[in-house]
């Protein structure tokens, strides 16, 4: 039984490669201090933990800040003896230092009894809920990362294929808006570029195309990504952008999330 009241203490981006606890400054301990009186402390995870084992990843997956995040993995006790008892490990960072970063991460999560979520061995993995039991009662902790960097994402376990470690995911899909005529003008641009061409050899030749069967949205090709990617553009009253959350993670979120009480 939890009792009647519960104190939450959560802070944002962990970027700590120093140390915290017993430094001799007052204001910082007095932090400290507010966040070990809480029930439980929670903390985004924005880093790696290791040293060194993993290779650094490409600059199309290190492409956010062009940084690469990590820290001794020391870090952990320093954020621990501070009070924070679970760890959300999904972000932008994530795969910096490729699987070896990740892997290396979850074994010092792991080898501390640390909860933490958002990061797993496969992708049922990491959208599983973090426990921690409180005085106040059981806490659930569910993390994804919508800033989703290429062959982060962690992989569906199926029977004949293991699955890949990575972070949940909550992609957003990108919509261009511009005006009818401004559409058109694309379609133009398109078309003398050969890509229309491009695609009709694609479709006549059977290959799968993400394109196909959406005769409202006009896929303008992305070469260098390959022949199946493309951006999205439609017509609007006004240009503009928008995005929105891809309706398989969104539902997966939300299963977890109704599961997690039963955990």
């Amino acid at each position: 039984m939890g009792s009647d009241t519960f104190q939450l203490a959560s802070a944002g981006d962990a970027l700590i490669t120093r140390k915290l606890v017993d430094q001799g400054d007052e204001d910082l301990d007095a932090v400290l201090d507010r966040i070990r009186a809480s029930d439980t402390g929670v903390v985004n995870l924005e880093m790696l933990l290791h040293d060194y084992e993993g290779y650094p990843a490409s600059n199309d997956v290190a492409r956010f800040s062009g940084t690469y995040l990590r820290a001794p993995p020391w870090v952990l006790d320093e954020l621990t003896e501070a009070g924070f008892d679970l760890f959300a490990a999904a972000s932008n960072h994530t795969g910096d230092y490729s699987h070896g970063g990740m892997l290396a991460t979850m074994r010092e999560l792991e080898d501390r009894n640390v909860a933490y979520s958002g990061l797993g061995n496969s992708l049922a993995a990491a959208r599983e809920p973090a426990y921690v039991d409180t005085q106040g009662g059981r806490v659930a902790l569910i993390s994804a990362c919508s800033t989703v960097t290429p062959g982060t994402e962690a992989g569906e376990q199926r029977p004949s294929m293991q699955g890949r470690p990575g972070l949940a995911p909550l992609r957003l899909d990108t919509r261009y808006v511009l005006s009818v005529n401004q559409l058109e003008q694309l379609r133009e641009i398109s078309d003398q570029l050969g890509l229309e061409q491009m695609k009709r050899e694609r479709k006549e030749s059977g290959l799968p195309a993400a394109y196909d069967g959406e005769d409202d949205i006009f896929h303008l090709l992305h070469v260098s990504e390959g022949h199946d990617y493309s951006l999205e553009f439609e017509a609007g009253d006004e240009p503009h952008v928008y995005q929105e959350p891809r309706t398989e993670d969104v539902r997966a979120l939300l299963t977890a999330i109704q599961r997690a009480p039963a955990g």
